[in-house]
């Protein structure tokens, strides 16, 4: 007996059902208090009887074992707590937010501190992957779905992932959604909503699924192509091509970036800024260098300077809040993208060339010039070599189907 707690599966004979069985109940007692909670299996006098029996069969022998997982957690929950209360038992055992509203709850707290952060796109992802999960689990966005953490186990999950399949999302939506699930259940614990020993996610436990992208690195003769097509002069064409061009030239900055740009970043022979995905993290220095054609992308879509804190490029205008701001950069994004491909497709680039392209470029061709992973990791602003990695995958498996060809190149 732990903490001189004493558990028991207790039938409930105060309240007949409508067919005839009576709830079935685990009880606890601490110091001759008592109280009981729900089992979810209901049964007549006679099948309870039978269930408690020395050689129950069948659905009798089943619910025995149900008993004993539901005593048996019960159990492990109570030796953890030192002294015994029961607000902290049901706490861990019932698995109860704050907020009373699970998983879900946790998900729109979690969004609403990200957007009061400024981290609109993050919020995005999270809300998507609560929606998905919610409507999952049968709810709407008028009355969503009541997930307590106890239900999001190794079985849930597999279940869930392999619904995100039949709808229709591919290996990379369906690992991002589930890593947002994790990050979840990572500040239940964190927040002792729940404990630890319940975390479904890992080694011989769920392992969320990760999807091998396509190709997305150019080589040097396909970015020839696509930064010497001819623009006509002011169009959108030009500046995508050049927003694209001037990524890659600047150690693949993102959009986001890009748009921050302000003068006091621009020197005569460099650009230095902070990754705005990195920069609560670290103030790590990213230090670009500028080529002739970076000066001349420059020169040709850059604002006037009124000051250093003057943007440098006509894509989010001065003073406007975050939201708008971050819709701006999205519109831009999309505009680009858009216009991109137009150019990729008319250069002959079989390819989905977008913005991620230029990054995943610009690492990839300094990796086939021979150059350092350290200097690649530390030019795209990675705090991990394991990310740079990923970022080369394509390019080793190029270079394998290429080692693969001379096998049979009689």
């Amino acid at each position: 007996m732990q903490n001189q707690v004493s558990t028991g599966i207790y039938l409930d004979t105060r309240r007949q059902l409508k067919d005839g069985s009576y709830p079935t109940k685990l009880r606890v007692t601490f110091q001759r208090d008592s109280k009981f909670y729900a089992t979810g299996i209901s049964l007549t006098a006679e099948d309870f009887d039978k269930t408690k029996g020395a050689r129950p069969r069948d659905e009798h022998k089943n619910n025995k074992f149900a008993f004993a997982e539901i005593e048996k957690r019960a159990l492990e929950v109570i030796a953890k707590i030192h002294p015994f209360n029961f607000e902290e038992f049901e706490a861990r055992y019932l698995n109860k937010t704050k907020d009373g509203e699970g998983v879900v709850g946790l998900f729109l707290s979690r969004i609403a501190d990200l957007e009061n952060e400024g981290s609109f796109g993050t919020a995005m992802v999270y809300r998507n992957a609560m929606d998905s999960l919610n409507l999952f689990e049968g709810g709407t966005k008028e009355k969503r779905a009541n997930i307590k953490f106890s239900k999001i186990t190794v079985t849930f999950l597999r279940k869930f992932e392999n619904w995100m399949e039949e709808k229709g999302n591919g290996k990379t939506t369906i690992s991002m959604y589930m890593r947002q699930v994790r990050s979840i259940f990572n500040l239940a614990i964190r927040k002792k909503y729940i404990d630890r020993d319940y975390y479904p996610f890992g080694k011989d436990l769920y392992t969320i699924p990760t999807g091998r992208k396509g190709k997305i690195a150019l080589t040097l003769a396909e970015i020839k192509k696509l930064v010497t097509y001819d623009a006509p002069a002011g169009s959108q064409l030009e500046f995508a091509r050049d927003m694209w061009f001037f990524s890659y030239l600047c150690n693949g900055a993102n959009i986001k970036d890009i748009a921050r740009l302000k003068y006091k970043n621009v020197a005569s022979d460099r650009i230095s800024f902070i990754r705005a995905k990195t920069e609560k993290k670290s103030l790590k220095e990213i230090t670009a260098v500028i080529l002739p054609q970076t000066r001349e992308i420059l020169d040709r879509h850059g604002l006037k300077a009124d000051s250093p804190e003057s943007f440098v490029f006509p894509i989010v205008p001065a003073g406007i809040d975050k939201k708008t701001a971050r819709a701006k950069r999205q519109q831009a994004i999309k505009q680009i993208n858009k216009y991109i491909r137009i150019i990729a497709k008319e250069a002959g680039i079989e390819k989905d060339v977008t913005t991620y392209t230029a990054r995943h470029s610009f690492a990839t061709v300094l990796k086939r010039s021979g150059k350092d992973i350290s200097f690649i990791s530390e030019s795209l602003g990675h705090s991990s070599m394991k990310t740079t990695e990923n970022y080369l995958n394509d390019f080793e498996f190029e270079q394998k189907e290429e080692n693969a060809k001379a096998l049979i190149n009689f």
